[in-house]
């Protein structure tokens, strides 16, 4: 899993998750693909932050392994009626990405990477782009496309 989990738990859309059943749409595969397709926006972020002109000392150090742990085709893991998803670095691999993202006390963090996930911003628009996908989705099936 990343450093970030973005949830979306679909009971909250109750009336969308009851007008999606009830149209004979697939709940979670709608709202997997509403995940995946938020995640796409960090996912870019992260690879253009682990570059090394945005590293500290402008990726002096940079061996190039905590850009290989970035998760660029996240999975949703469903418990219940909660899709969980990680973005971010694969922290079971070889990298620096969360120290990156916090920074040490020797060592300021990289500011690509501290604006995606150290601020609101990203979570919002990520539940935002969520709720966005699924209510055109349920448009597209109440109105039999």
């Amino acid at each position: 899993m990343g450093r970030r989990i973005f949830y979306a738990e679909i009971s909250g859309f109750d009336d969308y998750i009851r007008k999606l059943n009830s149209a004979d749409a697939d709940t979670k595969a709608v709202v997997t693909g509403a995940m995946k397709t938020a995640a796409e926006s960090p996912t870019k972020g992260t690879v253009e932050g682990v570059k090394k002109p945005n590293l500290p000392a402008k990726g002096k150090y940079s061996t190039g392994d905590t850009e290989k742990t970035v998760i660029e085709n996240p999975d949703v893991l469903w418990q219940g009626n909660t899709g969980a998803m990680g973005i971010g670095f694969d922290r079971t691999k070889n990298g620096v990405g969360t120290l990156l993202i916090t920074g040490t006390p020797r060592m300021k963090p990289a500011k690509k990477l501290e604006q995606i996930y150290s601020r609101k911003k990203t979570v919002n628009e990520f539940n935002r782009t969520v709720g966005k996908i699924v209510s055109e989705e349920l448009a597209k099936k109440l109105n039999g496309s």
